[in-house]
């Protein structure tokens, strides 16, 4: 059997191919990775006939021998057709090469899409894999028509649906729904106590106050002062000119960056460390005006009236496209709010912190036009960003999210949630998932009436998941040091969660 690896850093992820080959005869054909750090060579002395891409060039289109194996695939009408939703979501994904949101038009974007599928296609054609693994769910644009190349020749495509219990990972051989096994939790008579002692400490934190239960990730972004090399570079002259004078020359040599340039086709594209500097410059002061104009515009709630929480997810990211599905386009689901609760309910709306942080991409994900638009909507209102989320939350009559993190927060807290993404945690009796109005109309319908919320509901349908269909891992960069799991247990949970897919276990 053949496997292609995408996106998967190295540790624990060599392991894990090595493992599968070496006791499963899994052969590792294609590994998608960065290397910049000599990964390449080290991927190759383990496999030595694996054919290597650089990720950062995947992006742009720029593939390497043995994938460059181009126009072999056609695309003709019908099959554009029948996957005319995923070159919708394809076209949204490009958002993040964009910052300028100018630079990347339509008719750019479309080409580049179906350029990278059919080399995907020709190269499935060519390598004949018997799975894709992507720790990730796919939402690059090289992935992401690498998943729908795939999915169109019926190759096996695995990926990990990260939850908000630290480290647990959802194996997802379809990134638009659970595993069938994740909703048949009922059958269960689990509760708190069948718990991990990891998802009972995120229970009991989410029960308290926002200060004690806030996301590790929105903490870290608050602490992040936003330290720029380029503008540093200066301060550290004087104490090291040769160590600085040699960073200002490689400042403006081709930088590895997706960044489309205006006139350029993307495969063209190169920037400079300084172009790309200038680039994020121009983003951080595009989002201070943004946040601007977002604070003139929000009003203090009135936790009296009821209301429906809107909130509203960080863009361009993997939590909105795909996984938001078409609602990626966040205005949608606030009109359908909007035009759906009874007359005397509002709709308040936060935005994301992380939309204005001078780290993110926010920049490519959000106009000024989106928050006017919203406006527009007489029952609509905005609220500051600074606003304590559980209080909104536990004085709301529900709360909308697409997967997000406060739609979790909210069932713990006892609150219904109306989600519009593909959330991992969406089996939950009090959520309910919404595709369209009508599924929409029953919701606020069960809300008015006052639905009744077992609190027991979410700890037995996490305990089954732990026991059935999850796994605890470390799987991605960063993740090995802050979640104190050991390589072992990962190398051999993440080989087991391939093995099961592979065989049609039940995941």
């Amino acid at each position: 059997m053949k496997a292609i690896y995408n996106g998967c850093v190295l540790d624990p992820w060599l392991e894990v191919a090595e493992k599968l080959k070496n006791e499963h005869d899994i052969e590792p054909v294609l590994w998608i990775g960065w290397n910049k750090n000599g990964e390449e060579k080290i991927v190759k002395d383990k496999f030595p006939n694996i054919i290597f891409q650089d990720l950062a060039d995947a992006w742009r289109g720029e593939f390497s021998e043995g994938v460059n194996i181009f126009d072999e695939a056609v695309l003709d009408g019908e099959f554009l057709k029948g996957n005319a939703f995923h070159e919708v979501m394809a076209l949204r994904m490009m958002d993040r090469m964009d910052p300028t949101r100018r630079n990347f038009n339509f008719n750019e974007r479309q080409r580049h899409y179906r350029r990278l599928l059919r080399k995907w296609l020709s190269t499935i054609d060519a390598i004949k894999p018997d799975l894709i693994v992507s720790p990730n769910i796919p939402h690059r644009i090289y992935d992401y028509a690498l998943y729908v190349a795939a999915k169109s020749r019926g190759i096996k495509f695995l990926s990990y649906q990260i939850t908000n219990i630290s480290g647990f990972l959802i194996p997802m051989p379809d990134i638009y729904s659970l595993p069938p096994i994740a909703h048949e939790y009922k059958k269960n008579k689990l509760g708190y106590t069948d718990m991990s002692t990891r998802a009972r400490e995120r229970i009991d934190k989410t029960r308290q106050d926002y200060e004690n239960a806030e996301p590790d990730y929105t903490k870290k972004n608050d602490q992040t002062t936003g330290f720029y090399k380029l503008t540093s570079l200066w301060k550290g002259f004087a104490s090291s000119p040769s160590k600085h004078l040699n960073f200002l020359f490689n400042s403006f040599k081709k930088t590895g960056t997706c960044f489309k340039k205006k006139n350029k086709e993307i495969e063209n594209s190169n920037f400079s460390f300084v172009e790309v500097e200038i680039l994020r410059w121009r983003g951080r002061r595009y989002k201070r005006k943004l946040k601007k104009y977002y604070d003139s515009i929000a009003q203090r709630p009135d936790l009296d009236r009821k209301y429906i929480l809107v909130a509203l997810h960080y863009q361009p990211e993997a939590t909105s496209t795909p996984s938001g599905s078409i609602y990626t386009d966040q205005y949608l689901m606030i009109d359908m709010i909007s035009k759906s609760i009874p007359d005397d309910w509002v709709v308040y709306v936060k935005e994301h912190k992380t939309q204005f942080h001078p780290l993110s991409e926010g920049e490519a994900g959000r106009e000024k036009s989106f928050y006017k638009d919203v406006l527009e909507l007489e029952n609509t209102q905005f609220v500051p960003l600074d606003y304590n989320i559980f209080d909104l939350i536990d004085n709301s009559q529900g709360v909308v999210t697409l997967i997000g993190t406060t739609g979790f927060e909210a069932i713990v807290r006892g609150k219904p949630v109306l989600a519009f993404g593909n959330a991992w945690y969406a089996p939950v009796q009090s959520v309910f998932a919404i595709k369209n109005k009508n599924d929409l109309g029953d919701a606020i319908k069960k809300i008015k009436e006052g639905i009744r919320i077992n609190a027991d509901d979410v700890c037995n349908y996490i305990a089954h998941l732990e026991k059935h269909a999850g796994l605890y891992a470390y799987h991605y960069k960063g993740e090995k040091e802050a979640l104190e799991i050991s390589k072992k247990q990962s190398v051999d949970l993440l080989a087991k969660s391939i093995l099961d897919n592979l065989q049609g276990e039940k995941i």
